[in-house]
């Protein structure tokens, strides 16, 4: 046992302390009521000391198996470490962080509402643009696709460097995107417009029977401005 150091002090009787355990208590010999007893108090850890044993002697936190101490806490320790967006919840314990789901064995960021089909869950609930596309605010979906070298006329990009005919056209034989008109309407005609056409010249339209019909020299004619009417009229559509 460690040997008292008696004091007079006052004409009382008093001692040095006795021990500083690792219990969290410390005692003294104390003089009460005119006798001498062990008085022992319980001391508070200078440091917080979850996951591990606080020493008063070392003055800080024996942290427990499988952690260490780091900025005054004893936090877990994964080996292998954790990858990109995973975070050490226990010893070799490895969980995804808020605001993520594992998918495919990788915490993959969640977006609600969900991205649009142009779009990737770049970061929790933020959408970014796909490979391909960009920005935009003419669209509902915030991405639009590139086509490099541009679209021709009548035609738009639909996808990256993918261009697709416009409503009422389609692709010619030259890549070019034409009108679409019916045949048997159009016959000795030019199709101008989707399903409107224009008689060739030196035939007229039938109004009757809506097709281009050739001239002749006994047709009934009443002047020029006639003429150019029977020609230049358009049908399939409103003239």
């Amino acid at each position: 046992m460690t040997p008292l150091r008696l004091l007079l002090v006052c004409g009382l009787l008093a001692a040095a302390p006795l021990s500083l355990d690792a219990a969290l208590l410390t005692c003294n010999i104390q003089l009460v009521n005119g006798e001498i007893k062990k008085v022992c108090r319980q001391l508070k850890c200078p440091v917080s000391c979850t996951n591990g044993v606080c020493s008063m002697q070392l003055q800080r936190c024996i942290c427990n198996e499988g952690y260490e101490f780091v900025n005054g806490l004893c936090v877990p320790v994964c080996e292998p470490a954790c990858q990109d967006n995973w975070h050490c919840t226990a010893p070799n314990i490895c969980q995804c962080q808020d605001g993520y789901v594992l998918l495919d064995n990788q915490c993959q960021a969640l977006c609600r509402p969900a991205c649009a089909e142009s779009q990737y869950c770049v970061a929790p609930n933020t959408c970014a643009c796909s490979d391909g596309y960009r920005n935009t605010t003419t669209t509902s979906e915030g991405c639009e696709p590139i086509c490099a070298e541009g679209c021709s006329e009548h035609s738009r990009c639909k996808a990256p460097n993918q261009c697709v005919c416009d409503e009422g056209y389609a692709l010619q034989a030259d890549g070019k995107c034409g009108p679409v008109c019916e045949p048997e309407l159009c016959a000795h005609a030019d199709c101008i417009e989707p399903y409107k056409c224009i008689c060739h010249a030196g035939y007229y339209l039938h109004f009757e029977s809506g097709v281009c019909k050739p001239l002749t020299t006994d047709m009934p004619v009443t002047g020029d401005d006639d003429m150019s009417q029977l020609i230049d009229v358009r049908f399939g559509g409103d003239p």
